[in-house]
């Protein structure tokens, strides 16, 4: 689908499932995201599970903790760009196929 952006006078993002019932999506971009660099389905896991756990915190702490914890490496700035630049395009791809939210 095509929009003429040029229509809107404001358009509004959603990252937390208020609008998008994108909630199943951005687990699964957690998942995504490790394995991209390298984890092992375990590893994912583990990372899926402390975004649950600690949902309403930035990715970057998450990411922090499952790279020291995890992974057990040492925290980097380009690999915490890394892991965002990936989270950032599985959360955009993920998005594209949510519905609206129920009862919006």
């Amino acid at each position: 689908m095509q929009l003429a952006l040029d229509q809107y006078k404001t358009i509004v993002f959603d990252s937390d499932g208020v609008i998008l019932d994108s909630n199943v999506s951005k687990i699964d971009s957690y998942f995504r995201t490790a394995k991209k660099l390298g984890a092992t389905n375990e590893q994912a896991q583990s990372l899926v599970d402390y975004h649950v756990a600690h949902a309403g915190i930035p990715s970057q702490p998450k990411f922090k903790w499952f790279i020291e914890t995890v992974l057990i490496q040492e925290v980097t700035p380009a690999l915490m760009d890394d892991f965002q630049e990936a989270f950032s395009l599985a959360i955009n791809r993920g998005s594209l196929g949510c519905k609206l939210a129920e009862g919006l």
